[in-house]
C-alpha cells in the first residue's frame, strides 16, 4: 500500500538551450513544495547540449543535482537518466519551458488520490504557443489531453507524475525511442495491471516556442529517422515488452484503419468492385468517427510501418556524465 503521509519526490527536468523559461520552471517547482507541510525532495537536470546559460540557472537551484547527455540526444534518453538517479518514491517529468501549477501537489497528495493500483497522474494542460509577431506567448488550448476527470488516460505528454518503483518494474524509458516514448512507457505500465489517471484540476502550462505545421508534420513522416519510424519503433517495443495489447487500446484509431485496410485487401482478392466500395464507405465513417486529421495521420503510419522492415535500424550511444556544482 502506497504511503501518501510520507511525500518524497524527485522533479525531473529535462533541457535544451530553455534560459529563457528554465528559472520559471524551477520556481513553479519551489513554489509547489512550499504548499506541501512535510516533503523530502530533489531537483534533478539533465542538459541535452545546451549551447546558452541553461545549465549556469540550474546551478543556482538548492537540492539540484545536474546531469549532460554526452552521446546521442533524446528527450527520452535525457528521463532515463532522471529515472536512474531520482531516489524518491515518486518521479514528477517536466520539460524545462513548463510551470507546474502551485497547488497539483497538494491536490494530489491531501486527496489521497495515488494508490496500489493508480500509480500516476497527470492534470489539466495549458498549451500556449509564441506569438513572433507581438513576441509574447497565446493560449493555444486550456485543456490539451481533453480527458474526462479521473479518467484513464489514452496519451500521455512530457509531464506526469509516477510511482518511481512501478516506472522501473515497467522498463521505463527506452533511450533510442526518439518519439512515442511515453505513449510506450505509459502502455508498459498498463500491461503490469497499473493505471494512470488524469485528473480534472490545473497541472502544467506548456510555454512552447517551437511551431509546427503540416508541412513540417509530413516531412517528418517522409523522413528516414522521422516520426513514423518511430511510430513503428514503438508499436514493435510494445509488442517484444508484451504491452501491445494495451498499445493497441491507445492508438485505436490507427488500428481500426489497420484492421478494415486488411479486409479490404482481402476482399480485393475476390471483387474489387465491391473493395473499392467498401474501402469509401469505410472511409466516410471514419472521418465522421476520428476525423479527417485522424485519417491522414493513419495513411502515413501505415505506410511508414511497412517501410520500418527495409529501414537499418538508427544506433544509439547512451552516455551521460555528473556534472559538479
Amino acid at each position: 500500500m502506497m504511503d501518501n503521509s510520507r511525500i518524497s519526490i524527485s522533479f525531473v527536468v529535462i533541457g535544451l538551450n530553455e534560459e529563457a523559461s528554465l528559472d520559471g520552471c524551477f520556481q513553479s517547482i519551489t513554489k509547489a513544495i512550499s504548499k506541501l507541510d512535510s516533503v523530502e525532495y530533489e531537483i534533478i537536470y539533465i542538459d541535452s547540449g545546451s549551447s546558452d546559460r541553461s545549465v549556469d540557472i540550474a546551478r543556482e537551484v538548492r537540492n539540484c543535482k545536474i546531469f549532460k547527455l554526452t552521446k546521442n540526444r533524446s528527450a527520452s534518453a535525457a528521463r532515463k537518466v532522471g529515472e536512474l538517479n531520482a531516489k524518491y518514491n515518486y518521479i514528477l517529468f517536466l520539460d524545462g519551458d513548463m510551470l507546474l501549477d502551485v497547488s497539483f501537489l497538494e491536490n494530489i497528495f491531501s486527496e489521497n488520490i495515488l494508490s496500489d493500483s493508480i500509480v500516476g497522474c497527470i492534470g489539466l494542460r495549458q498549451e500556449n504557443t509564441f506569438n513572433y509577431f507581438r513576441n509574447e506567448f497565446e493560449i493555444k488550448t486550456k485543456d490539451f489531453y481533453k480527458n474526462k476527470n479521473m479518467s484513464n488516460v489514452k496519451h500521455i505528454g512530457g509531464a506526469f507524475l509516477v510511482c518511481r518503483d512501478v516506472l522501473i518494474k515497467s522498463g521505463g524509458f527506452q533511450p533510442d525511442q526518439i518519439m512515442w516514448e511515453e505513449q510506450l512507457v505509459l502502455s508498459n505500465i498498463m500491461s503490469l495491471g497499473y493505471n494512470i489517471k488524469c485528473i480534472n484540476i490545473p497541472f502544467i502550462i506548456h510555454n512552447n516556442r517551437k511551431t509546427t505545421s503540416y508541412a513540417s508534420n509530413l516531412r517528418s513522416y517522409c523522413k528516414r529517422y522521422g516520426t513514423g519510424y518511430y511510430f513503428s519503433h514503438y508499436i514493435f517495443n510494445s509488442y517484444k515488452n508484451g504491452s501491445i495489447k494495451y498499445t493497441i487500446l491507445n492508438q485505436s484509431p490507427f488500428f481500426c484503419f489497420l484492421g478494415f485496410f486488411s479486409l479490404f485487401l482481402f476482399i480485393s482478392f475476390f471483387k474489387v468492385k465491391y473493395a473499392l466500395l467498401f474501402l469509401f464507405i469505410f472511409s466516410l465513417i471514419y472521418i465522421i468517427v476520428f476525423g479527417k486529421k485522424n485519417l491522414a495521420h493513419s495513411v502515413l503510419r501505415l505506410l511508414s510501418l511497412v517501410r520500418y522492415f527495409f529501414t537499418s535500424k538508427n544506433k544509439f550511444e547512451f552516455c551521460w556524465k555528473y556534472e559538479n556544482k
